[in-house]
């Protein structure tokens, strides 16, 4: 396949933006991973869009990595609702709440 340079960086862009590896990102370009690699060695807006996705997945794991460390808790709400209850589910488990 030849290379698109309207195309290939968006969609690699996209693609490491989901978490797609080397295989993964070769996979959904339709090309091998030597062809993947080949292309950021001599496309530079092609290398430029698999960094800039791989940065934004880095930056969450990273963040995720650093709440953790310091041990941030937090506890997460779910509402739902029907005609005659709420329930609430969160980090004490279910519990029924009055409607007003």
């Amino acid at each position: 396949m030849k290379y698109d340079p309207d195309n290939h960086p968006k969609l690699a862009e996209e693609a490491c933006k989901a978490g797609a590896t080397g295989e993964e990102l070769a996979k959904a370009l339709g090309v091998s991973r030597r062809t993947v690699y080949a292309w950021m060695e001599t496309h530079v807006e092609f290398f430029q869009a698999v960094m800039a996705g791989r940065k934004i997945v880095e930056d969450i794991v990273e963040n995720k990595m650093f709440v953790r460390a310091k041990g941030m808790i937090f506890t997460e709400i779910k509402i739902v609702t029907s005609q005659t209850t709420v329930m609430g589910v969160g980090g004490d488990g279910v519990k029924e709440l009055r409607r007003r």
